[in-house]
């Protein structure tokens, strides 16, 4: 462990959730300066525009002209739990919690109704491949994209 950082709770299931049991700690350091932030996600595509059709047409990722999206956070600023925060986190290379991707990444997607989009995905071929589970801070599920990438699907709790 880094010095300044802080142990999970010993209520985390496994390493690779720790984040999504305690948020806060996990990004607090105890430092005066602030750590760099997540400017953007860039992976490798074997067809990018066909990828970049499946996300758009099953995920609502339209992507620009020049090749990909701007995310704007504003639109979190109502979700409490999803207020300004993205997770940056490295998992175990011999876990299953990319699996049963053999990809070295995984994107979490926020979305506004977990069932409705499951259902959409589902009825559009694309399988379910765990989930939804419901966590402290909102419900996940999981699919695959069809380039064999582990794709997290994240409905914030609602703060109410």
């Amino acid at each position: 462990m880094l010095p300044g950082s802080v142990q999970p709770p010993d209520r985390c299931r496994d390493t690779g959730h720790c984040l999504r049991q305690c948020p806060v700690r996990s990004f607090w350091r105890g430092e005066d300066k602030p750590s760099p932030r997540i400017g953007g996600v860039f992976f490798k595509a074997l067809d990018p525009k066909a990828l970049a059709e499946w996300y758009a047409t099953h995920l609502g990722v339209k992507t620009e002209d020049w090749g990909g999206v701007v995310f704007d956070w504003s639109a979190d600023q109502e979700v409490q739990s999803a207020k300004g925060v993205t997770v940056w986190h490295l998992a175990d290379a011999d876990g299953d919690w990319f699996s049963p991707s053999t990809s070295q990444v995984m994107i979490n997607y926020r979305v506004d109704d977990l069932e409705g989009l499951l259902k959409q995905l589902n009825e559009a071929g694309i399988e379910t491949v765990k989930g939804p589970d419901d966590e402290f801070n909102g419900r996940f599920a999981w699919v695959m994209d069809p380039e064999g990438n582990k794709v997290e699907l994240w409905q914030p709790k609602d703060p109410a």
